[in-house]
């Protein structure tokens, strides 16, 4: 019974790999044919319609810097 719940959860956990893999593949393509300037509009453009996370991401990414930094 245990191999049976094992195997499900571990098939379940490879559809997920592959499916998060696929998604990677296809925005991975997404971008390379896009310049740095589409790219920076389209950033710019999603932190004003998401400004939130746009300030939450700021903060954990100087949190963590601040962090390895002071460590050194």
């Amino acid at each position: 019974m245990e191999k049976d719940a094992f195997s499900t959860a571990g098939e379940a956990a490879g559809r997920k790999a592959r499916e998060f893999a696929d998604a990677s593949r296809e925005k991975f393509e997404e971008i390379k044919g896009k310049t740095i300037e589409e790219l920076l509009a389209e950033s710019l453009e999603w932190m004003k319609k998401n400004p939130g996370k746009t300030l939450l991401s700021g903060l954990t990414v100087g949190y963590l810097l601040g962090s390895m930094l002071r460590r050194r």
